[in-house]
């Protein structure tokens, strides 16, 4: 019995405990609550007390980004442009000049702090970099951080920072993507943008200057001058860096987005890639001469520690002849298997003093192995020089004070007066014939020749001298005031003499000029330096050669609209103006609202247009126009519409749109037929002529010069697009 109590007091326990939590929470078989019995206590069972509600705690502050610089639309891509002056001394081996003065390039802010992209060939061998950012006047100094020869980049850092830049576009770069080449071609401080499409995602990148292994193709036009600018998307991100062009198969190319970064941030970080300091074109005859021609050596190069001058041709490197095919490719390719200290080998041609030299980058330093020639090159400063004018004080150049035989009548071609002309030499009947015996200059100027022609299409017009010389083949020039291109020969009769014919336009396409210098001694080819350097057409051309009835001003047929500019009354709004093929098109999405493109270069008073227009897109109502007389103050401008309805107005900038005459006719062909329209500005009579029929004239005395140009207005309906297939200027 005694094990038995001890046995239940057990069992007891083990309840208590249970129904105090010391075991499970289950409830019991029977669903109820266990049932205990506690003996009562006198000990004070606790107040229950409230639990504080806990504090809430503050999410913290969702971080406000940065504010970004970055361009995110096309509109805004002009603020990241710069335009880039190089100042600094280029000399030309082949023909011994020195060009000291400015050229010009494009380039593109990649960074707020003012680093930027560019092409090497741009800024290489410049003594001085000048910046002209969008919206300045003034110029910002820059220096070179890093450049690729071979690649054709450079990178360059700016004074200043919080600059707009441009980010890089990060899809795929297919045939077909729409691109703008964005730039300042030939000079030209206004920006310009031209719309294109890629034609071919992997090209060729060996020309005479570059080696770039990832190019792509576009048939967005650029000119000299776009180089180092971007081509990029219509978000404004960068697909490429402009560098080459190959305009009379609307060519145009771009060192693609892939080769630009994998070097870039070395070029940032102070590192120049296959490069050896020299700003170099190749050069080949395709038979017996060729070599790497260096314009400008850069400071503290391997190339300036050699002993390398501006002038040089380096003909071999590592025993391997240069530019063969008339390419940087094997000058490239030789850098890319080296690296940047590695000792080469290298052969040199020294036109000024008739040497040949060896030595080695990164090692022994230039030494004379053989000469040849004469040696009896002269001075510079043994040669003196005075300015020659021309009849007409238009004309100006240097020449040697012995070329003191000289004649400034008008230039005549086929007995047609056409331009200002200057000779001189020390015997002008000896220089005028074949003998080749007889230094000389023909310097000559037009602004009729100006508007028929490019320089490359006047220099094929010239007579060919390969009859009697070698033909060394055709260069550029860009000497920051003159653009154009010039034939050399060599080797000429029996005295050796060399001739270069130079056609060249500045940037205002106000006139064309044409030298022509033939040289037999050391000493005259110092002196077509002089005169390359010198020669300058400043005055009014038409003193020599006045416009007459019927001379053609301008014409174009719109397979470039690089020398146009755009805008819209309302200002501001939204268009389109482009070359597609051969017509440019202008396209006003918007209602209220004129589109213009104005050619201001072709500044004339009395003037007629003639133009090929047809409505392409919106309804016939909408006006297409050209216009004349076109300044800062205002113009005229002479309307049809496809309805049958035309129009002559005038725009002032005080007054706005006035206008002079109008009415209806039947000469006009109806909805979105071609129309050839006629604009005749002459003293202070406007008149309108529709397909070879006057519709209607008038009188207003406010304008009487300025430039050219048409536009397309919309009117209640948005939408409307035309085409003009080309625009002739004339004297009426």
């Amino acid at each position: 019995m005694k094990h038995i109590r001890i046995l239940l007091m057990l069992i007891l326990l083990f309840t208590i405990l249970t129904a105090c939590g010391g075991g499970n929470d289950e409830t019991p078989p029977n669903g109820g609550e266990p049932v205990v019995d506690v003996p009562a206590t006198d000990t004070p069972q606790p107040e229950p007390t409230d639990t504080p509600e806990p504090e809430p705690t503050e999410e913290p502050p969702t971080p406000t980004p940065e504010p970004s610089n970055a361009v995110t639309s096309l509109q805004y891509v002009q603020t990241a442009v710069i335009r880039i002056v190089a100042e600094g001394s280029f000399i030309d081996p082949e023909e011994g000049f020195l060009l000291n003065a400015a050229g010009s390039g494009s380039g593109f802010i990649i960074d707020e702090s003012g680093i930027a992209v560019t092409n090497n060939h741009v800024v290489t061998g410049a003594a001085l970099l000048r910046v002209y950012v969008s919206g300045e006047d003034e110029p910002r100094n820059a220096k070179i951080l890093g450049v690729s020869e071979c690649s054709d980049l450079a990178v360059i850092e700016i004074d200043g920072d919080d600059f707009p830049y441009l980010e890089w576009y990060d899809g795929d770069i297919d045939t077909g993507l729409d691109v703008y080449a964005a730039g300042y071609p030939l000079g030209d401080p206004e920006f310009t943008l031209t719309r294109g499409i890629v034609s071919k995602a992997k090209a060729s990148g060996y020309t005479n200057w570059s080696a770039v292994e990832s190019v792509i193709e576009h048939d967005a036009t650029i000119n000299p001058g776009n180089s180092g600018g971007p081509l990029v998307t219509q978000d404004g991100q960068v697909v490429a860096v402009n560098y080459a062009s190959n305009p009379n198969y609307n060519q145009y190319f771009a060192i693609a987005r892939n080769e630009a970064l994998s070097i870039l941030r070395q070029l940032e970080e102070g590192n120049d890639i296959d490069s050896v300091g020299v700003n170099g074109v190749a050069v080949s005859d395709g038979e017996t001469f060729s070599g790497i021609w260096v314009s400008s050596v850069k400071s503290g190069s391997p190339a300036d520690q050699a002993g390398l001058e501006g002038g040089d041709i380096i003909l071999q490197m590592e025993g391997l002849s240069l530019a063969t095919d008339g390419t940087m490719e094997d000058y490239c390719s030789i850098l890319r298997t080296h690296g940047p200290e590695d000792v080469l080998s290298i052969q040199v041609l020294r036109f000024a003093t008739e040497e040949v030299l060896e030595g080695q980058l990164n090692g022994d330093t230039l030494e004379v192995t053989s000469s040849f020639g004469s040696g009896s090159t002269p001075a510079p400063e043994d040669i003196t020089y005075v300015t020659v004018y021309d009849d007409y004080d238009v004309l100006k150049m240097d020449v040697p004070d012995t070329w003191n035989d000289t004649n400034g009548a008008a230039w005549e071609v086929d007995g047609e007066r056409v331009g200002a002309a200057l000779s001189a030499s020390p015997n002008l009947d000896d220089f005028y014939t074949t003998s080749f015996a007889t230094p000389g200059v023909f310097f000559a100027a037009s602004a009729k020749l100006a508007q028929q022609y490019t320089a490359e299409q006047y220099l094929n017009t010239l007579s060919s001298w390969t009859d009697y010389c070698v033909y060394d083949g055709r260069f550029n020039y860009d000497d920051g005031l003159y653009v154009g291109a010039y034939d050399s020969y060599s080797d000429c009769g029996s005295t050796g003499a060399s001739i270069t014919n130079l056609v060249v336009k500045p940037a205002d396409n106000s006139h064309l000029a044409f030298v022509q210098v033939q040289t037999v001694t050391a000493a005259d080819d110092l002196a077509q330096e002089q005169i390359w350097n010198s020669f300058i057409a400043y005055g009014d051309l038409a003193a020599a050669a006045p416009w007459t009835s019927g001379d053609i001003v301008y014409v174009t047929d719109f397979d470039a609209i690089g020398d146009w500019s755009a805008f819209t009354i309302p200002g501001g709004g939204d268009y389109l103006a482009e070359n597609r093929g051969s017509v440019l098109y202008i396209e006003v999405p918007d209602t209220d609202s004129t589109a213009y493109a104005v050619q201001d270069s072709v500044s004339v008073g009395d003037v007629r247009i003639d133009a090929a227009v047809e409505t392409v897109a919106g309804p016939n109502r909408n006006n297409v126009s050209l216009v004349c007389r076109y300044n800062d103050a205002g113009w005229y401008e002479f309307s049809m519409n496809s309805g049958g309805y035309w129009y002559i107005w005038k725009y002032s900038d005080s007054a706005g749109f006035e206008v002079l005459k109008e009415g209806a006719s039947t000469q006009i062909n109806l909805q979105k037929a071609e129309n050839e329209l006629t604009a005749v500005c002459q003293g202070n009579t406007l008149s309108l002529i529709i397909n070879g029929t006057e519709v209607g004239s008038t009188t207003d005395t406010e304008f009487q010069s300025g430039g050219i140009g048409v536009s397309v207005t919309t009117f209640d309906i948005p939408g409307a697009g035309v085409e003009f297939d080309w625009v002739v200027v004339s004297v009426p």
